[in-house]
């Protein structure tokens, strides 16, 4: 998933604004001239699966008032819309570089709660802002002698908070997932609006637009300003 604030969906002329049922909206096209640069261009090489040519991830739609489009180098992990989950018994996980993780327990399925994801079978943490990549380890307590023998696998993922609701049947079956969705930010440049201003040819916000830093990373974005609506760069 990506996701970032604007006015409303739109796409530039003569420009397709669609592949299969996911909308294209600009800064993000599919063919040169459409899109703001080569980090938003989209691949439709069939009628359902677009892709983010550079990163070579599928992405997804959503229709809201923050304009989000659902699937890195270039776009940070949404730290409002992702979790890190873990999932098994006795099991410990944690992310290099940061301090946090969780550990989850439980002793058997009676003590697990359908829709919990609360440390009893199941955790979940936030993410931190401007999180361009990830690598997550996942280990066994007290020398995996404390995991269930009929599943002793663990798993860890980054996915969006809302895509993910923990049943006790993961327990067992969770290995027959291969892909969840995640979200990513994006926005314009690698400059605050303050410094993004001081070049005439750089800025990428029109007239009737206002600029705006970005909540995840050190980027900005445009909007259009009131009473106007349509491209805001």
């Amino acid at each position: 998933m990506i996701s970032a604030e604007t006015s409303q969906t739109t796409h530039l002329p003569g420009c397709q604004d669609k592949c299969g049922g996911v909308s294209i909206p600009y800064p993000f096209g599919t063919s040169k001239g459409c899109y703001f640069d080569e980090y938003f261009q989209i691949t439709c090489d069939t009628k359902d699966t677009p892709y983010l040519r550079l990163l070579q991830q599928k992405v997804g739609a959503r229709e809201s008032t923050t304009g989000s489009l659902g699937v890195l180098k270039a776009f940070p992990f949404s730290n409002t819309r992702n979790k890190f989950f873990a999932l098994i018994s006795g099991l410990d996980t944690h992310r290099q570089r940061y301090s946090t993780g969780c550990v989850s327990w439980c002793s058997d399925t009676g003590s697990v709660t359908n829709g919990s994801c609360n440390g009893i079978g199941c955790c979940q943490i936030p993410i931190p802002g401007n999180l361009l990549n990830y690598n997550a380890s996942v280990s066994s307590l007290r020398n995996h002698t404390d995991i269930w023998e009929s599943n002793p696998c663990g798993f860890s993922f980054l996915a969006e908070e809302d895509s993910f609701n923990f049943t006790i049947a993961n327990l067992t079956n969770i290995k027959n997932t291969t892909r969840v969705p995640s979200s990513i930010d994006w926005a314009i440049g690698n400059q605050t609006c303050e410094e993004a201003k001081k070049s005439l040819t750089g800025y990428a916000c029109k007239a009737n637009s206002y600029c705006y830093d970005s909540s995840n990373g050190r980027e900005y974005l445009c909007n259009c300003s009131a009473g106007y609506m349509g491209l805001a760069v």
